[in-house]
């Protein structure tokens, strides 16, 4: 898997440090709080401008201290809010002083040309990531690099008697049971906001790369669970790591 800073958007906004993180929330959740309370007096502007904020950092805690699925999605929440701001703020310039458009003013602080600048390369940008999940203007993954597996919501593993089968739009992959060799736990560092954790059962052959996120992940962890020396100490381990590693979970005798 190939790091890519480009789409690691946490590492880009906040330090990849849990404690850094977690001391970031509580000015989070006391902007959240109190700044309600200094508006003097309410408009519908106001109340539409003060909503939108109210989202953005609630969706920032999330973000940053919230389980990996719903972190994932508050940070497409805060990235559209972000996008919403810079919209609404050009729309209002333009509304306000059209002429300001072009030619760009240098004497003002305040103008449409400014503020058209601002949308496109912070709030296109954002409204992109709040759309795609992703950053727009960046290539989209490709073969078995296990961020095509999200979106996450349409990704799913069933299980039976005989095998395990990852399915997504348009298609689907599987692994037998009987012809599974090694099982081990992929870590990245790009989570929260992107899929870190990725079960990958080997034949010797091929893998099958199973985003903890997608659906039925569980019941795949609950069955490989009971394959004869399988280690849940790796498990917890992985679970726990946000760096870039390869935990060997389970291996068949005599390999």
């Amino acid at each position: 898997m190939e790091y890519n800073p480009i789409c690691d958007l946490r590492n880009m906004l906040f330090p990849n440090n849990r404690v850094i993180r977690w001391l970031l929330v509580p000015p989070a959740v006391l902007m959240a709080v109190f700044l309600p309370l200094v508006i003097p007096s309410w408009t519908i502007t106001r109340a539409a401008i003060m909503l939108c904020l109210e989202v953005l950092f609630v969706s920032s805690v999330l973000a940053l201290v919230g389980p990996k699925r719903i972190a994932w999605w508050a940070t497409r929440a805060a990235a559209g809010c972000v996008g919403t701001i810079f919209l609404a703020h050009f729309a209002g310039e333009l509304w306000m002083s059209p002429v300001s458009l072009w030619p760009p003013s240098h004497g003002s602080k305040h103008s449409a040309f400014s503020a058209m600048l601002g949308l496109l390369v912070i709030g296109v940008p954002c409204g992109g990531y709040a759309l795609l999940g992703r950053w727009p203007f960046t290539p989209g993954s490709t073969g078995n690099d296990p961020q095509s597996l999200l979106p996450l919501a349409s990704c799913e593993v069933t299980l039976d008697a005989e095998r395990a089968v990852l399915s997504r739009p348009g298609s689907f992959e599987s692994m037998r049971w009987a012809d599974l060799r090694e099982v081990v736990i992929v870590t990245t560092s790009e989570g929260p906001f992107l899929e870190d954790v990725f079960f990958v059962l080997r034949d010797g052959t091929s893998e099958l790369v199973v985003p903890q996120g997608a659906r039925g992940s569980d019941a795949l962890l609950s069955r490989l669970g009971q394959l004869s020396g399988f280690d849940d100490d790796k498990v917890i381990e992985a679970m726990s790591c946000t760096s870039d590693r390869t935990f060997v979970c389970w291996r068949r005798e005599g390999l």
